[in-house]
C-alpha cells in the first residue's frame, strides 16, 4: 500500500498528538501523586506542631501556678488562663489531625483525662493560695501527684510525637523516590 503526503502527515501528526496525550496523563498523575505525598508531609508536620503547642500550654499552666502560689501576685495567672483556655481546642485539633491512625487516636483520646486531671490539681492549688492557704498549696505541689501526672502526658505526646517523626521519615522517602 502506498501512501501520499496527505495521509503521511496526517498519520504523523496522529501519532504525535497520541505522544503528547499520554505524556500529559503521565505528567498530571505525578503532579497528583507528588501532591498527595507533600500533603501528607505537611500534615505529619502539623501534628508534630500541634502535640509541641499542647505540652506548651499544659507547662504554661503549670508555671502560672507555681508563679503565684510563691509570689501571691495575679499576674503570674494570666499564662494560666490563657493555657486553660488553649488546651481544650488544642487537644480537640489534635483528636482532628490523627483521626485517621488508629493508634494514634486512641493515644490521643487517653490524653484527656490525664490532661482534666493535672488542671484540676493545678486549679486546686491556685483556689487553696487564694484561700490564703499557702501551706496547702505547696502541699499540692509537694505531693508529687502533678508531676506524675505531667510525666504520662509527656510519655504519651512523646510516643505520639515519635510514631509522627517515623512517619515523616517514611513519607520524606516516597516523596524523594518520586522526584528521581
Amino acid at each position: 500500500m502506498k501512501w501520499n503526503v496527505g495521509t503521511k502527515i496526517a498519520t504523523g501528526f496522529i501519532a504525535a498528538l497520541i505522544i503528547f496525550v499520554i505524556l500529559g496523563i503521565v505528567s498530571w498523575r505525578n503532579v497528583e501523586n507528588s501532591t498527595e505525598e507533600a500533603r501528607w508531609v505537611a500534615h505529619t508536620h502539623e501534628v508534630r506542631l500541634s502535640l509541641a503547642q499542647l505540652l506548651t500550654a499544659i507547662i504554661d499552666t503549670e508555671t502560672a501556678q507555681r508563679g503565684y502560689i510563691i509570689t501571691g501576685d495575679e499576674a503570674y495567672l494570666a499564662p494560666y488562663t490563657n493555657g486553660v483556655a488553649a488546651v481544650e481546642g488544642l487537644r480537640q485539633r489534635l483528636l482532628d489531625l490523627v483521626d485517621d491512625n488508629p493508634r494514634q487516636l486512641a493515644l490521643a483520646q487517653s490524653l484527656g483525662p490525664l490532661i482534666r486531671q493535672r488542671l484540676v490539681d493545678i486549679e486546686g492549688g491556685i483556689d487553696a493560695r487564694r484561700r490564703g492557704d499557702t501551706a496547702a498549696a505547696e502541699e499540692i505541689v509537694n505531693a508529687g501527684r502533678g508531676k506524675k501526672n505531667m510525666d504520662e502526658i509527656r510519655a504519651l505526646l512523646g510516643t505520639m510525637n515519635d510514631t509522627e517523626a517515623r512517619l515523616l521519615q517514611t513519607r520524606l522517602g516516597v516523596v524523594h523516590r518520586s522526584q528521581e
